[in-house]
């Protein structure tokens, strides 16, 4: 999230990968869980899709570090 409350979301169709902004609370309060839309490619995917790349390994590799954690 940036200071203005922005959050960054990616298209999860590879052929496609259209990033945008969108504040913190539209996400959550008008956003669908169930389909969100693409208004470039035009594809419908759940919320839990639309993270960045850099989203998606940034959670890996707090997952990682904190199952290290565990075991060390």
């Amino acid at each position: 999230m940036d200071q203005d409350d922005y959050i960054d979301r990616q298209c999860p169709i590879a052929d496609c990968e259209f990033s945008f902004k969108v504040q913190v609370d539209d996400w959550l309060d008008k956003v669908s869980d169930e389909a969100v839309h693409c208004a470039f490619f035009g594809h419908t995917a759940d919320s839990q899709q639309w993270f960045t790349h850099e989203q998606v390994e940034y959670a890996k590799k707090e997952a990682l570090a904190k199952v290290k954690g565990i075991f060390v």
